[in-house]
C-alpha cells in the first residue's frame, strides 16, 4: 500500500500587505511537494496548523511519514536561545510552534520525516541545534544562496559525506543544488550528523542516524525532481522509509 505523508502548510494570516486574502487567514502549501510525493509512490495528506495538542497527535497517527516543507519567514531565535539579530525576517509563530511540535512528536513516534530548507531548520531547532539568522551579516564571505536563476536551475555544488544515507541516495559525494535562503544551520543539533556543505562551509544536509529516516536538506527537491535523478531518489526514499510505518486504522 501507498504510505501516507503529511505535508505541513503554511499559515497567512491575512494582515500582510501581500496577503493571498487580504483579511481572512489562509493555508497556503506549493503544489510541487504534493506532486513530488505522489510521483514518489506515497499519497500527501496536508496537514494544516494546529495549537491543538489532540490534533497534532491525530495527524501523527494518521501518517507514516511527515514532510516539513520550505518557508518564507523565520524562526524566532528564542527558540534556540539567542535574541534577534538585525538583519532577521518576518516570523510566522503559529506555524513555527506546529512544526516545531508535530516534528519531535513525529521523531517520538518513529515517523519518516523529511525537511527542506526551512524544514531542515525546523528539524535542527526542534532538536536543541541552533541558527544563523542572516547569512549575508554573520558570514559575508559566504557564497550567494539566494540565486535569482529559475528554481530548478542547480547553482552550487555541496559535498555530501561519504556513508552517509544521504550520500547513498544521491549517488555520489559532489552534488550540485538550487539555494533560496538566508539563513542556516549553525551548531547541529545533538543525535544528528552534518552529511553535507556547500563550499563555503555552509551546513546543506543533516540526518539522525539509525534505522529510521529523519533527514533535512537546505535546497529545494521538489523544484528540481522533473529534471534531477538525485531530487526523485531522495524523494523515493522517503516515501520508502515511511512504508516501513503503520498506518492507524
Amino acid at each position: 500500500m501507498k504510505p501516507y505523508i503529511g505535508i505541513t502548510c503554511d499559515y497567512d494570516s491575512g494582515e500582510q500587505r501581500y496577503s493571498v486574502y487580504p483579511g481572512n487567514p489562509a493555508l497556503i502549501l506549493r503544489a510541487s511537494y504534493v506532486e513530488a510525493i505522489e510521483q514518489a509512490g506515497g499519497i500527501p495528506v496536508l496537514l494544516p496548523v494546529s495549537a491543538q495538542l489532540k490534533i497534532i497527535d491525530a495527524y501523527v497517527d494518521m501518517i507514516q511519514g511527515v514532510l516539513i516543507p520550505g518557508s518564507s519567514s523565520d524562526l524566532d531565535p528564542s527558540c534556540y536561545g539567542e535574541l534577534p539579530l538585525p538583519r532577521l525576517g518576518p516570523g510566522n509563530p503559529l506555524r513555527a510552534d506546529f512544526e516545531l511540535t508535530i516534528t519531535r512528536k513525529a521523531f517520538a513516534k518513529g515517523r519518516a520525516i523529511l525537511g527542506i530548507c526551512g524544514g531542515m531548520q525546523v528539524l535542527n531547532v526542534a532538536f536543541g541545534g541552533t541558527l544563523y539568522q542572516d547569512i549575508a551579516s554573520q558570514l559575508p564571505e559566504a557564497i550567494k544562496h539566494q540565486q535569482a536563476a529559475p528554481g530548478w536551475y542547480a547553482t552550487h555544488a555541496v559535498h555530501i559525506e561519504s556513508g552517509s544515507r544521504l550520500q547513498e541516495i544521491c549517488g555520489g559525494t559532489s552534488y550540485r543544488v538550487n539555494s533560496f535562503h538566508h539563513q542556516a544551520v549553525k551548531h547541529v543539533a545533538e543525535g544528528f550528523l552534518v552529511t553535507a556543505r556547500a563550499e563555503d562551509g555552509i551546513i546543506e544536509g543533516i540526518e539522525r542516524p539509525g534505522n529510521g529516516f529523519v533527514l533535512g536538506v537546505q535546497w529545494h527537491p521538489e523544484r528540481m525532481y522533473q529534471r534531477d535523478q538525485g531530487a526523485r531518489r531522495l524523494f523515493e526514499a522517503f516515501v520508502q522509509a515511511a512504508k516501513l510505518q503503520p498506518v492507524r486504522t
